[in-house]
């Protein structure tokens, strides 16, 4: 989530640095020319780098859960071993 809003604040940022400080220097020159070329598109919505976020964020939380299995597994092997041992010294 913070990522995401980072993201929008990032935005901003970017729009605010496009307009190049410009915003009210046109009324203070009476020289200035107006461009003839069309202003750029706008910037694509950031919709698909927060469902890439969500998608990375899905596939980290099920390496996560993978992992844990892997811990339980691993941690009920320790416990069969050493039951194993403790039978071991009984005999």
């Amino acid at each position: 989530m913070k990522k995401l809003i980072l993201m929008f604040v990032g935005v901003a940022a970017l729009s605010f640095a496009a307009c190049d400080n410009k915003a009210g220097g046109a009324k203070d020159s009476d020289s200035v020319k107006k461009a003839e070329t069309e202003a750029p598109a706008p910037a694509p919505a950031p919709e698909a780098p927060a469902a890439d976020a969500a998608a990375q964020a899905g596939d980290a939380a099920q390496k996560a859960g993978d992992a844990a299995q892997k811990v339980e597994d691993a941690a009920q092997k320790v416990e069969d071993a050493a039951q194993k041992v403790e039978d071991a010294a009984k005999k």
